[in-house]
């Protein structure tokens, strides 16, 4: 008899398996274009860079803030369940994968890309409401990007954003705290 954590794992395969055979040449150029900018977080991180050097003053905190929840999310908290729990990406770990894009060998959970993407889309997203949409479809899109690119299982993607918005809340939270300190 299969045990819940064995069906999970064979829904998260078929899943995977569905997303990832959707493969075409237009499909490949557009999860590559949401997929490469995050990268070792680069586009989130010169994004915050950008908020926390041309911002507005009012907005530069949020820059800084996304930039400690990043770090918190995938530096402390992801690469943590990272050492404990190696997983293969599915790359390495299954057959017939149409993998894109660098081919990291690391632990496919929790998805780095998910992780870092969220925690400065929360952060982010709560100082700059107008971008708040974009803030979360681009976090969105570049998550699922590493399912179709052959990288993640969808767990490791789900499990990489709750990551990333647990660590912006924690911080967002602690900086509420900080702030209420301060006015006494």
């Amino acid at each position: 008899m299969e045990t819940i954590f064995e069906t999970i794992l064979r829904y998260d395969t078929l899943i995977f398996r569905a997303i990832n055979n959707l493969s075409n040449p237009v499909l490949d150029v557009l999860a590559l274009f949401v997929s490469l900018p995050g990268e070792a977080g680069a586009f989130w991180i010169s994004l915050a860079l950008i908020v926390l050097v041309f911002g507005k003053s009012e907005y530069r905190i949020y820059g800084l803030l996304a930039l400690v929840a990043m770090f918190v999310s995938d530096l402390v908290i992801a690469h943590t369940i990272r050492v404990i729990h190696f997983r293969p990406r599915p790359f390495i770990g299954l057959e017939d994968v149409h993998q894109l894009g660098p081919a990291w060998r690391g632990s496919s959970f929790p998805a780095a890309h998910a992780d870092s993407s969220f925690a400065c889309a929360f952060v982010l997203g709560k100082g700059l409401e107008r971008a708040k949409v974009f803030l979360y479809t681009f976090a969105t899109l570049s998550s699922l990007s590493r399912i179709y690119l052959g990288m993640h299982y969808p767990s490791d993607v789900i499990a990489g954003a709750l990551v990333g918005l647990f660590s912006g809340f924690l911080i967002i939270r602690l900086y509420g705290y900080y702030i209420a300190r301060r006015n006494r």
